[in-house]
């Protein structure tokens, strides 16, 4: 291959690097203000709905129908009683944790009852036998497609036993 060729070659594949750079490049930069164009939309929203739910709060607070009875419903709203704090907990607690819990309530609840101040839940032990026996109509698959074991006396149903053991 002649010189002349080698450099073409060379300056094409230069000329390609550089349309892929610039082209790279202008893709980063039309993202990046696309992101940053979607970042502030969302803050002013954010903001302004920020502002219509303060204000909202502020128009329910502090009125007053007469001079004698005046009210902070605003307060009155916002305000929790222990309960309210209690359950507002357990909605943010792993179930898993509470189910602990509840166990050392019941540990606890059991030596004050007893008088055992030994008495363990984890060596006691509980079982449950659950049976269902539940009869409905076809809904999809009609009779001929029914094992006849499922089938009720009539046909006209289908029919499910179920026995379910649970324990810890």
């Amino acid at each position: 291959m002649s010189e002349k060729m080698k450099e073409k070659r060379r300056f094409i594949k230069e000329a390609k690097k550089k349309v892929k750079y610039n082209i790279k490049n202008r893709i980063e930069d039309y993202k990046t203000n696309l992101v940053n164009k979607f970042k502030e939309t969302f803050k002013k929203a954010s903001d302004k709905g920020k502002e219509e739910v303060i204000k909202f709060i502020d128009s329910i607070g502090n009125t007053s129908d007469s001079e004698v009875m005046k009210t902070n419903l605003k307060s009155s709203f916002l305000s929790m009683k222990y309960t309210d704090y209690l359950r507002l907990f357990l909605l943010f607690t792993n179930m898993d944790v509470k189910m602990k819990r509840i166990a050392d309530l019941i540990q606890v609840n059991m030596r004050a009852f007893s008088g055992s101040k030994t008495f363990k839940i984890s060596e006691c032990s509980t079982y449950m036998r659950i049976e269902s026996s539940v009869s409905i109509k076809y809904l999809f698959a009609t009779k001929p497609f029914m094992p006849k074991e499922l089938r009720t006396e009539d046909g006209k149903r289908i029919k499910f036993d179920v026995t379910f053991y649970k324990g810890y």
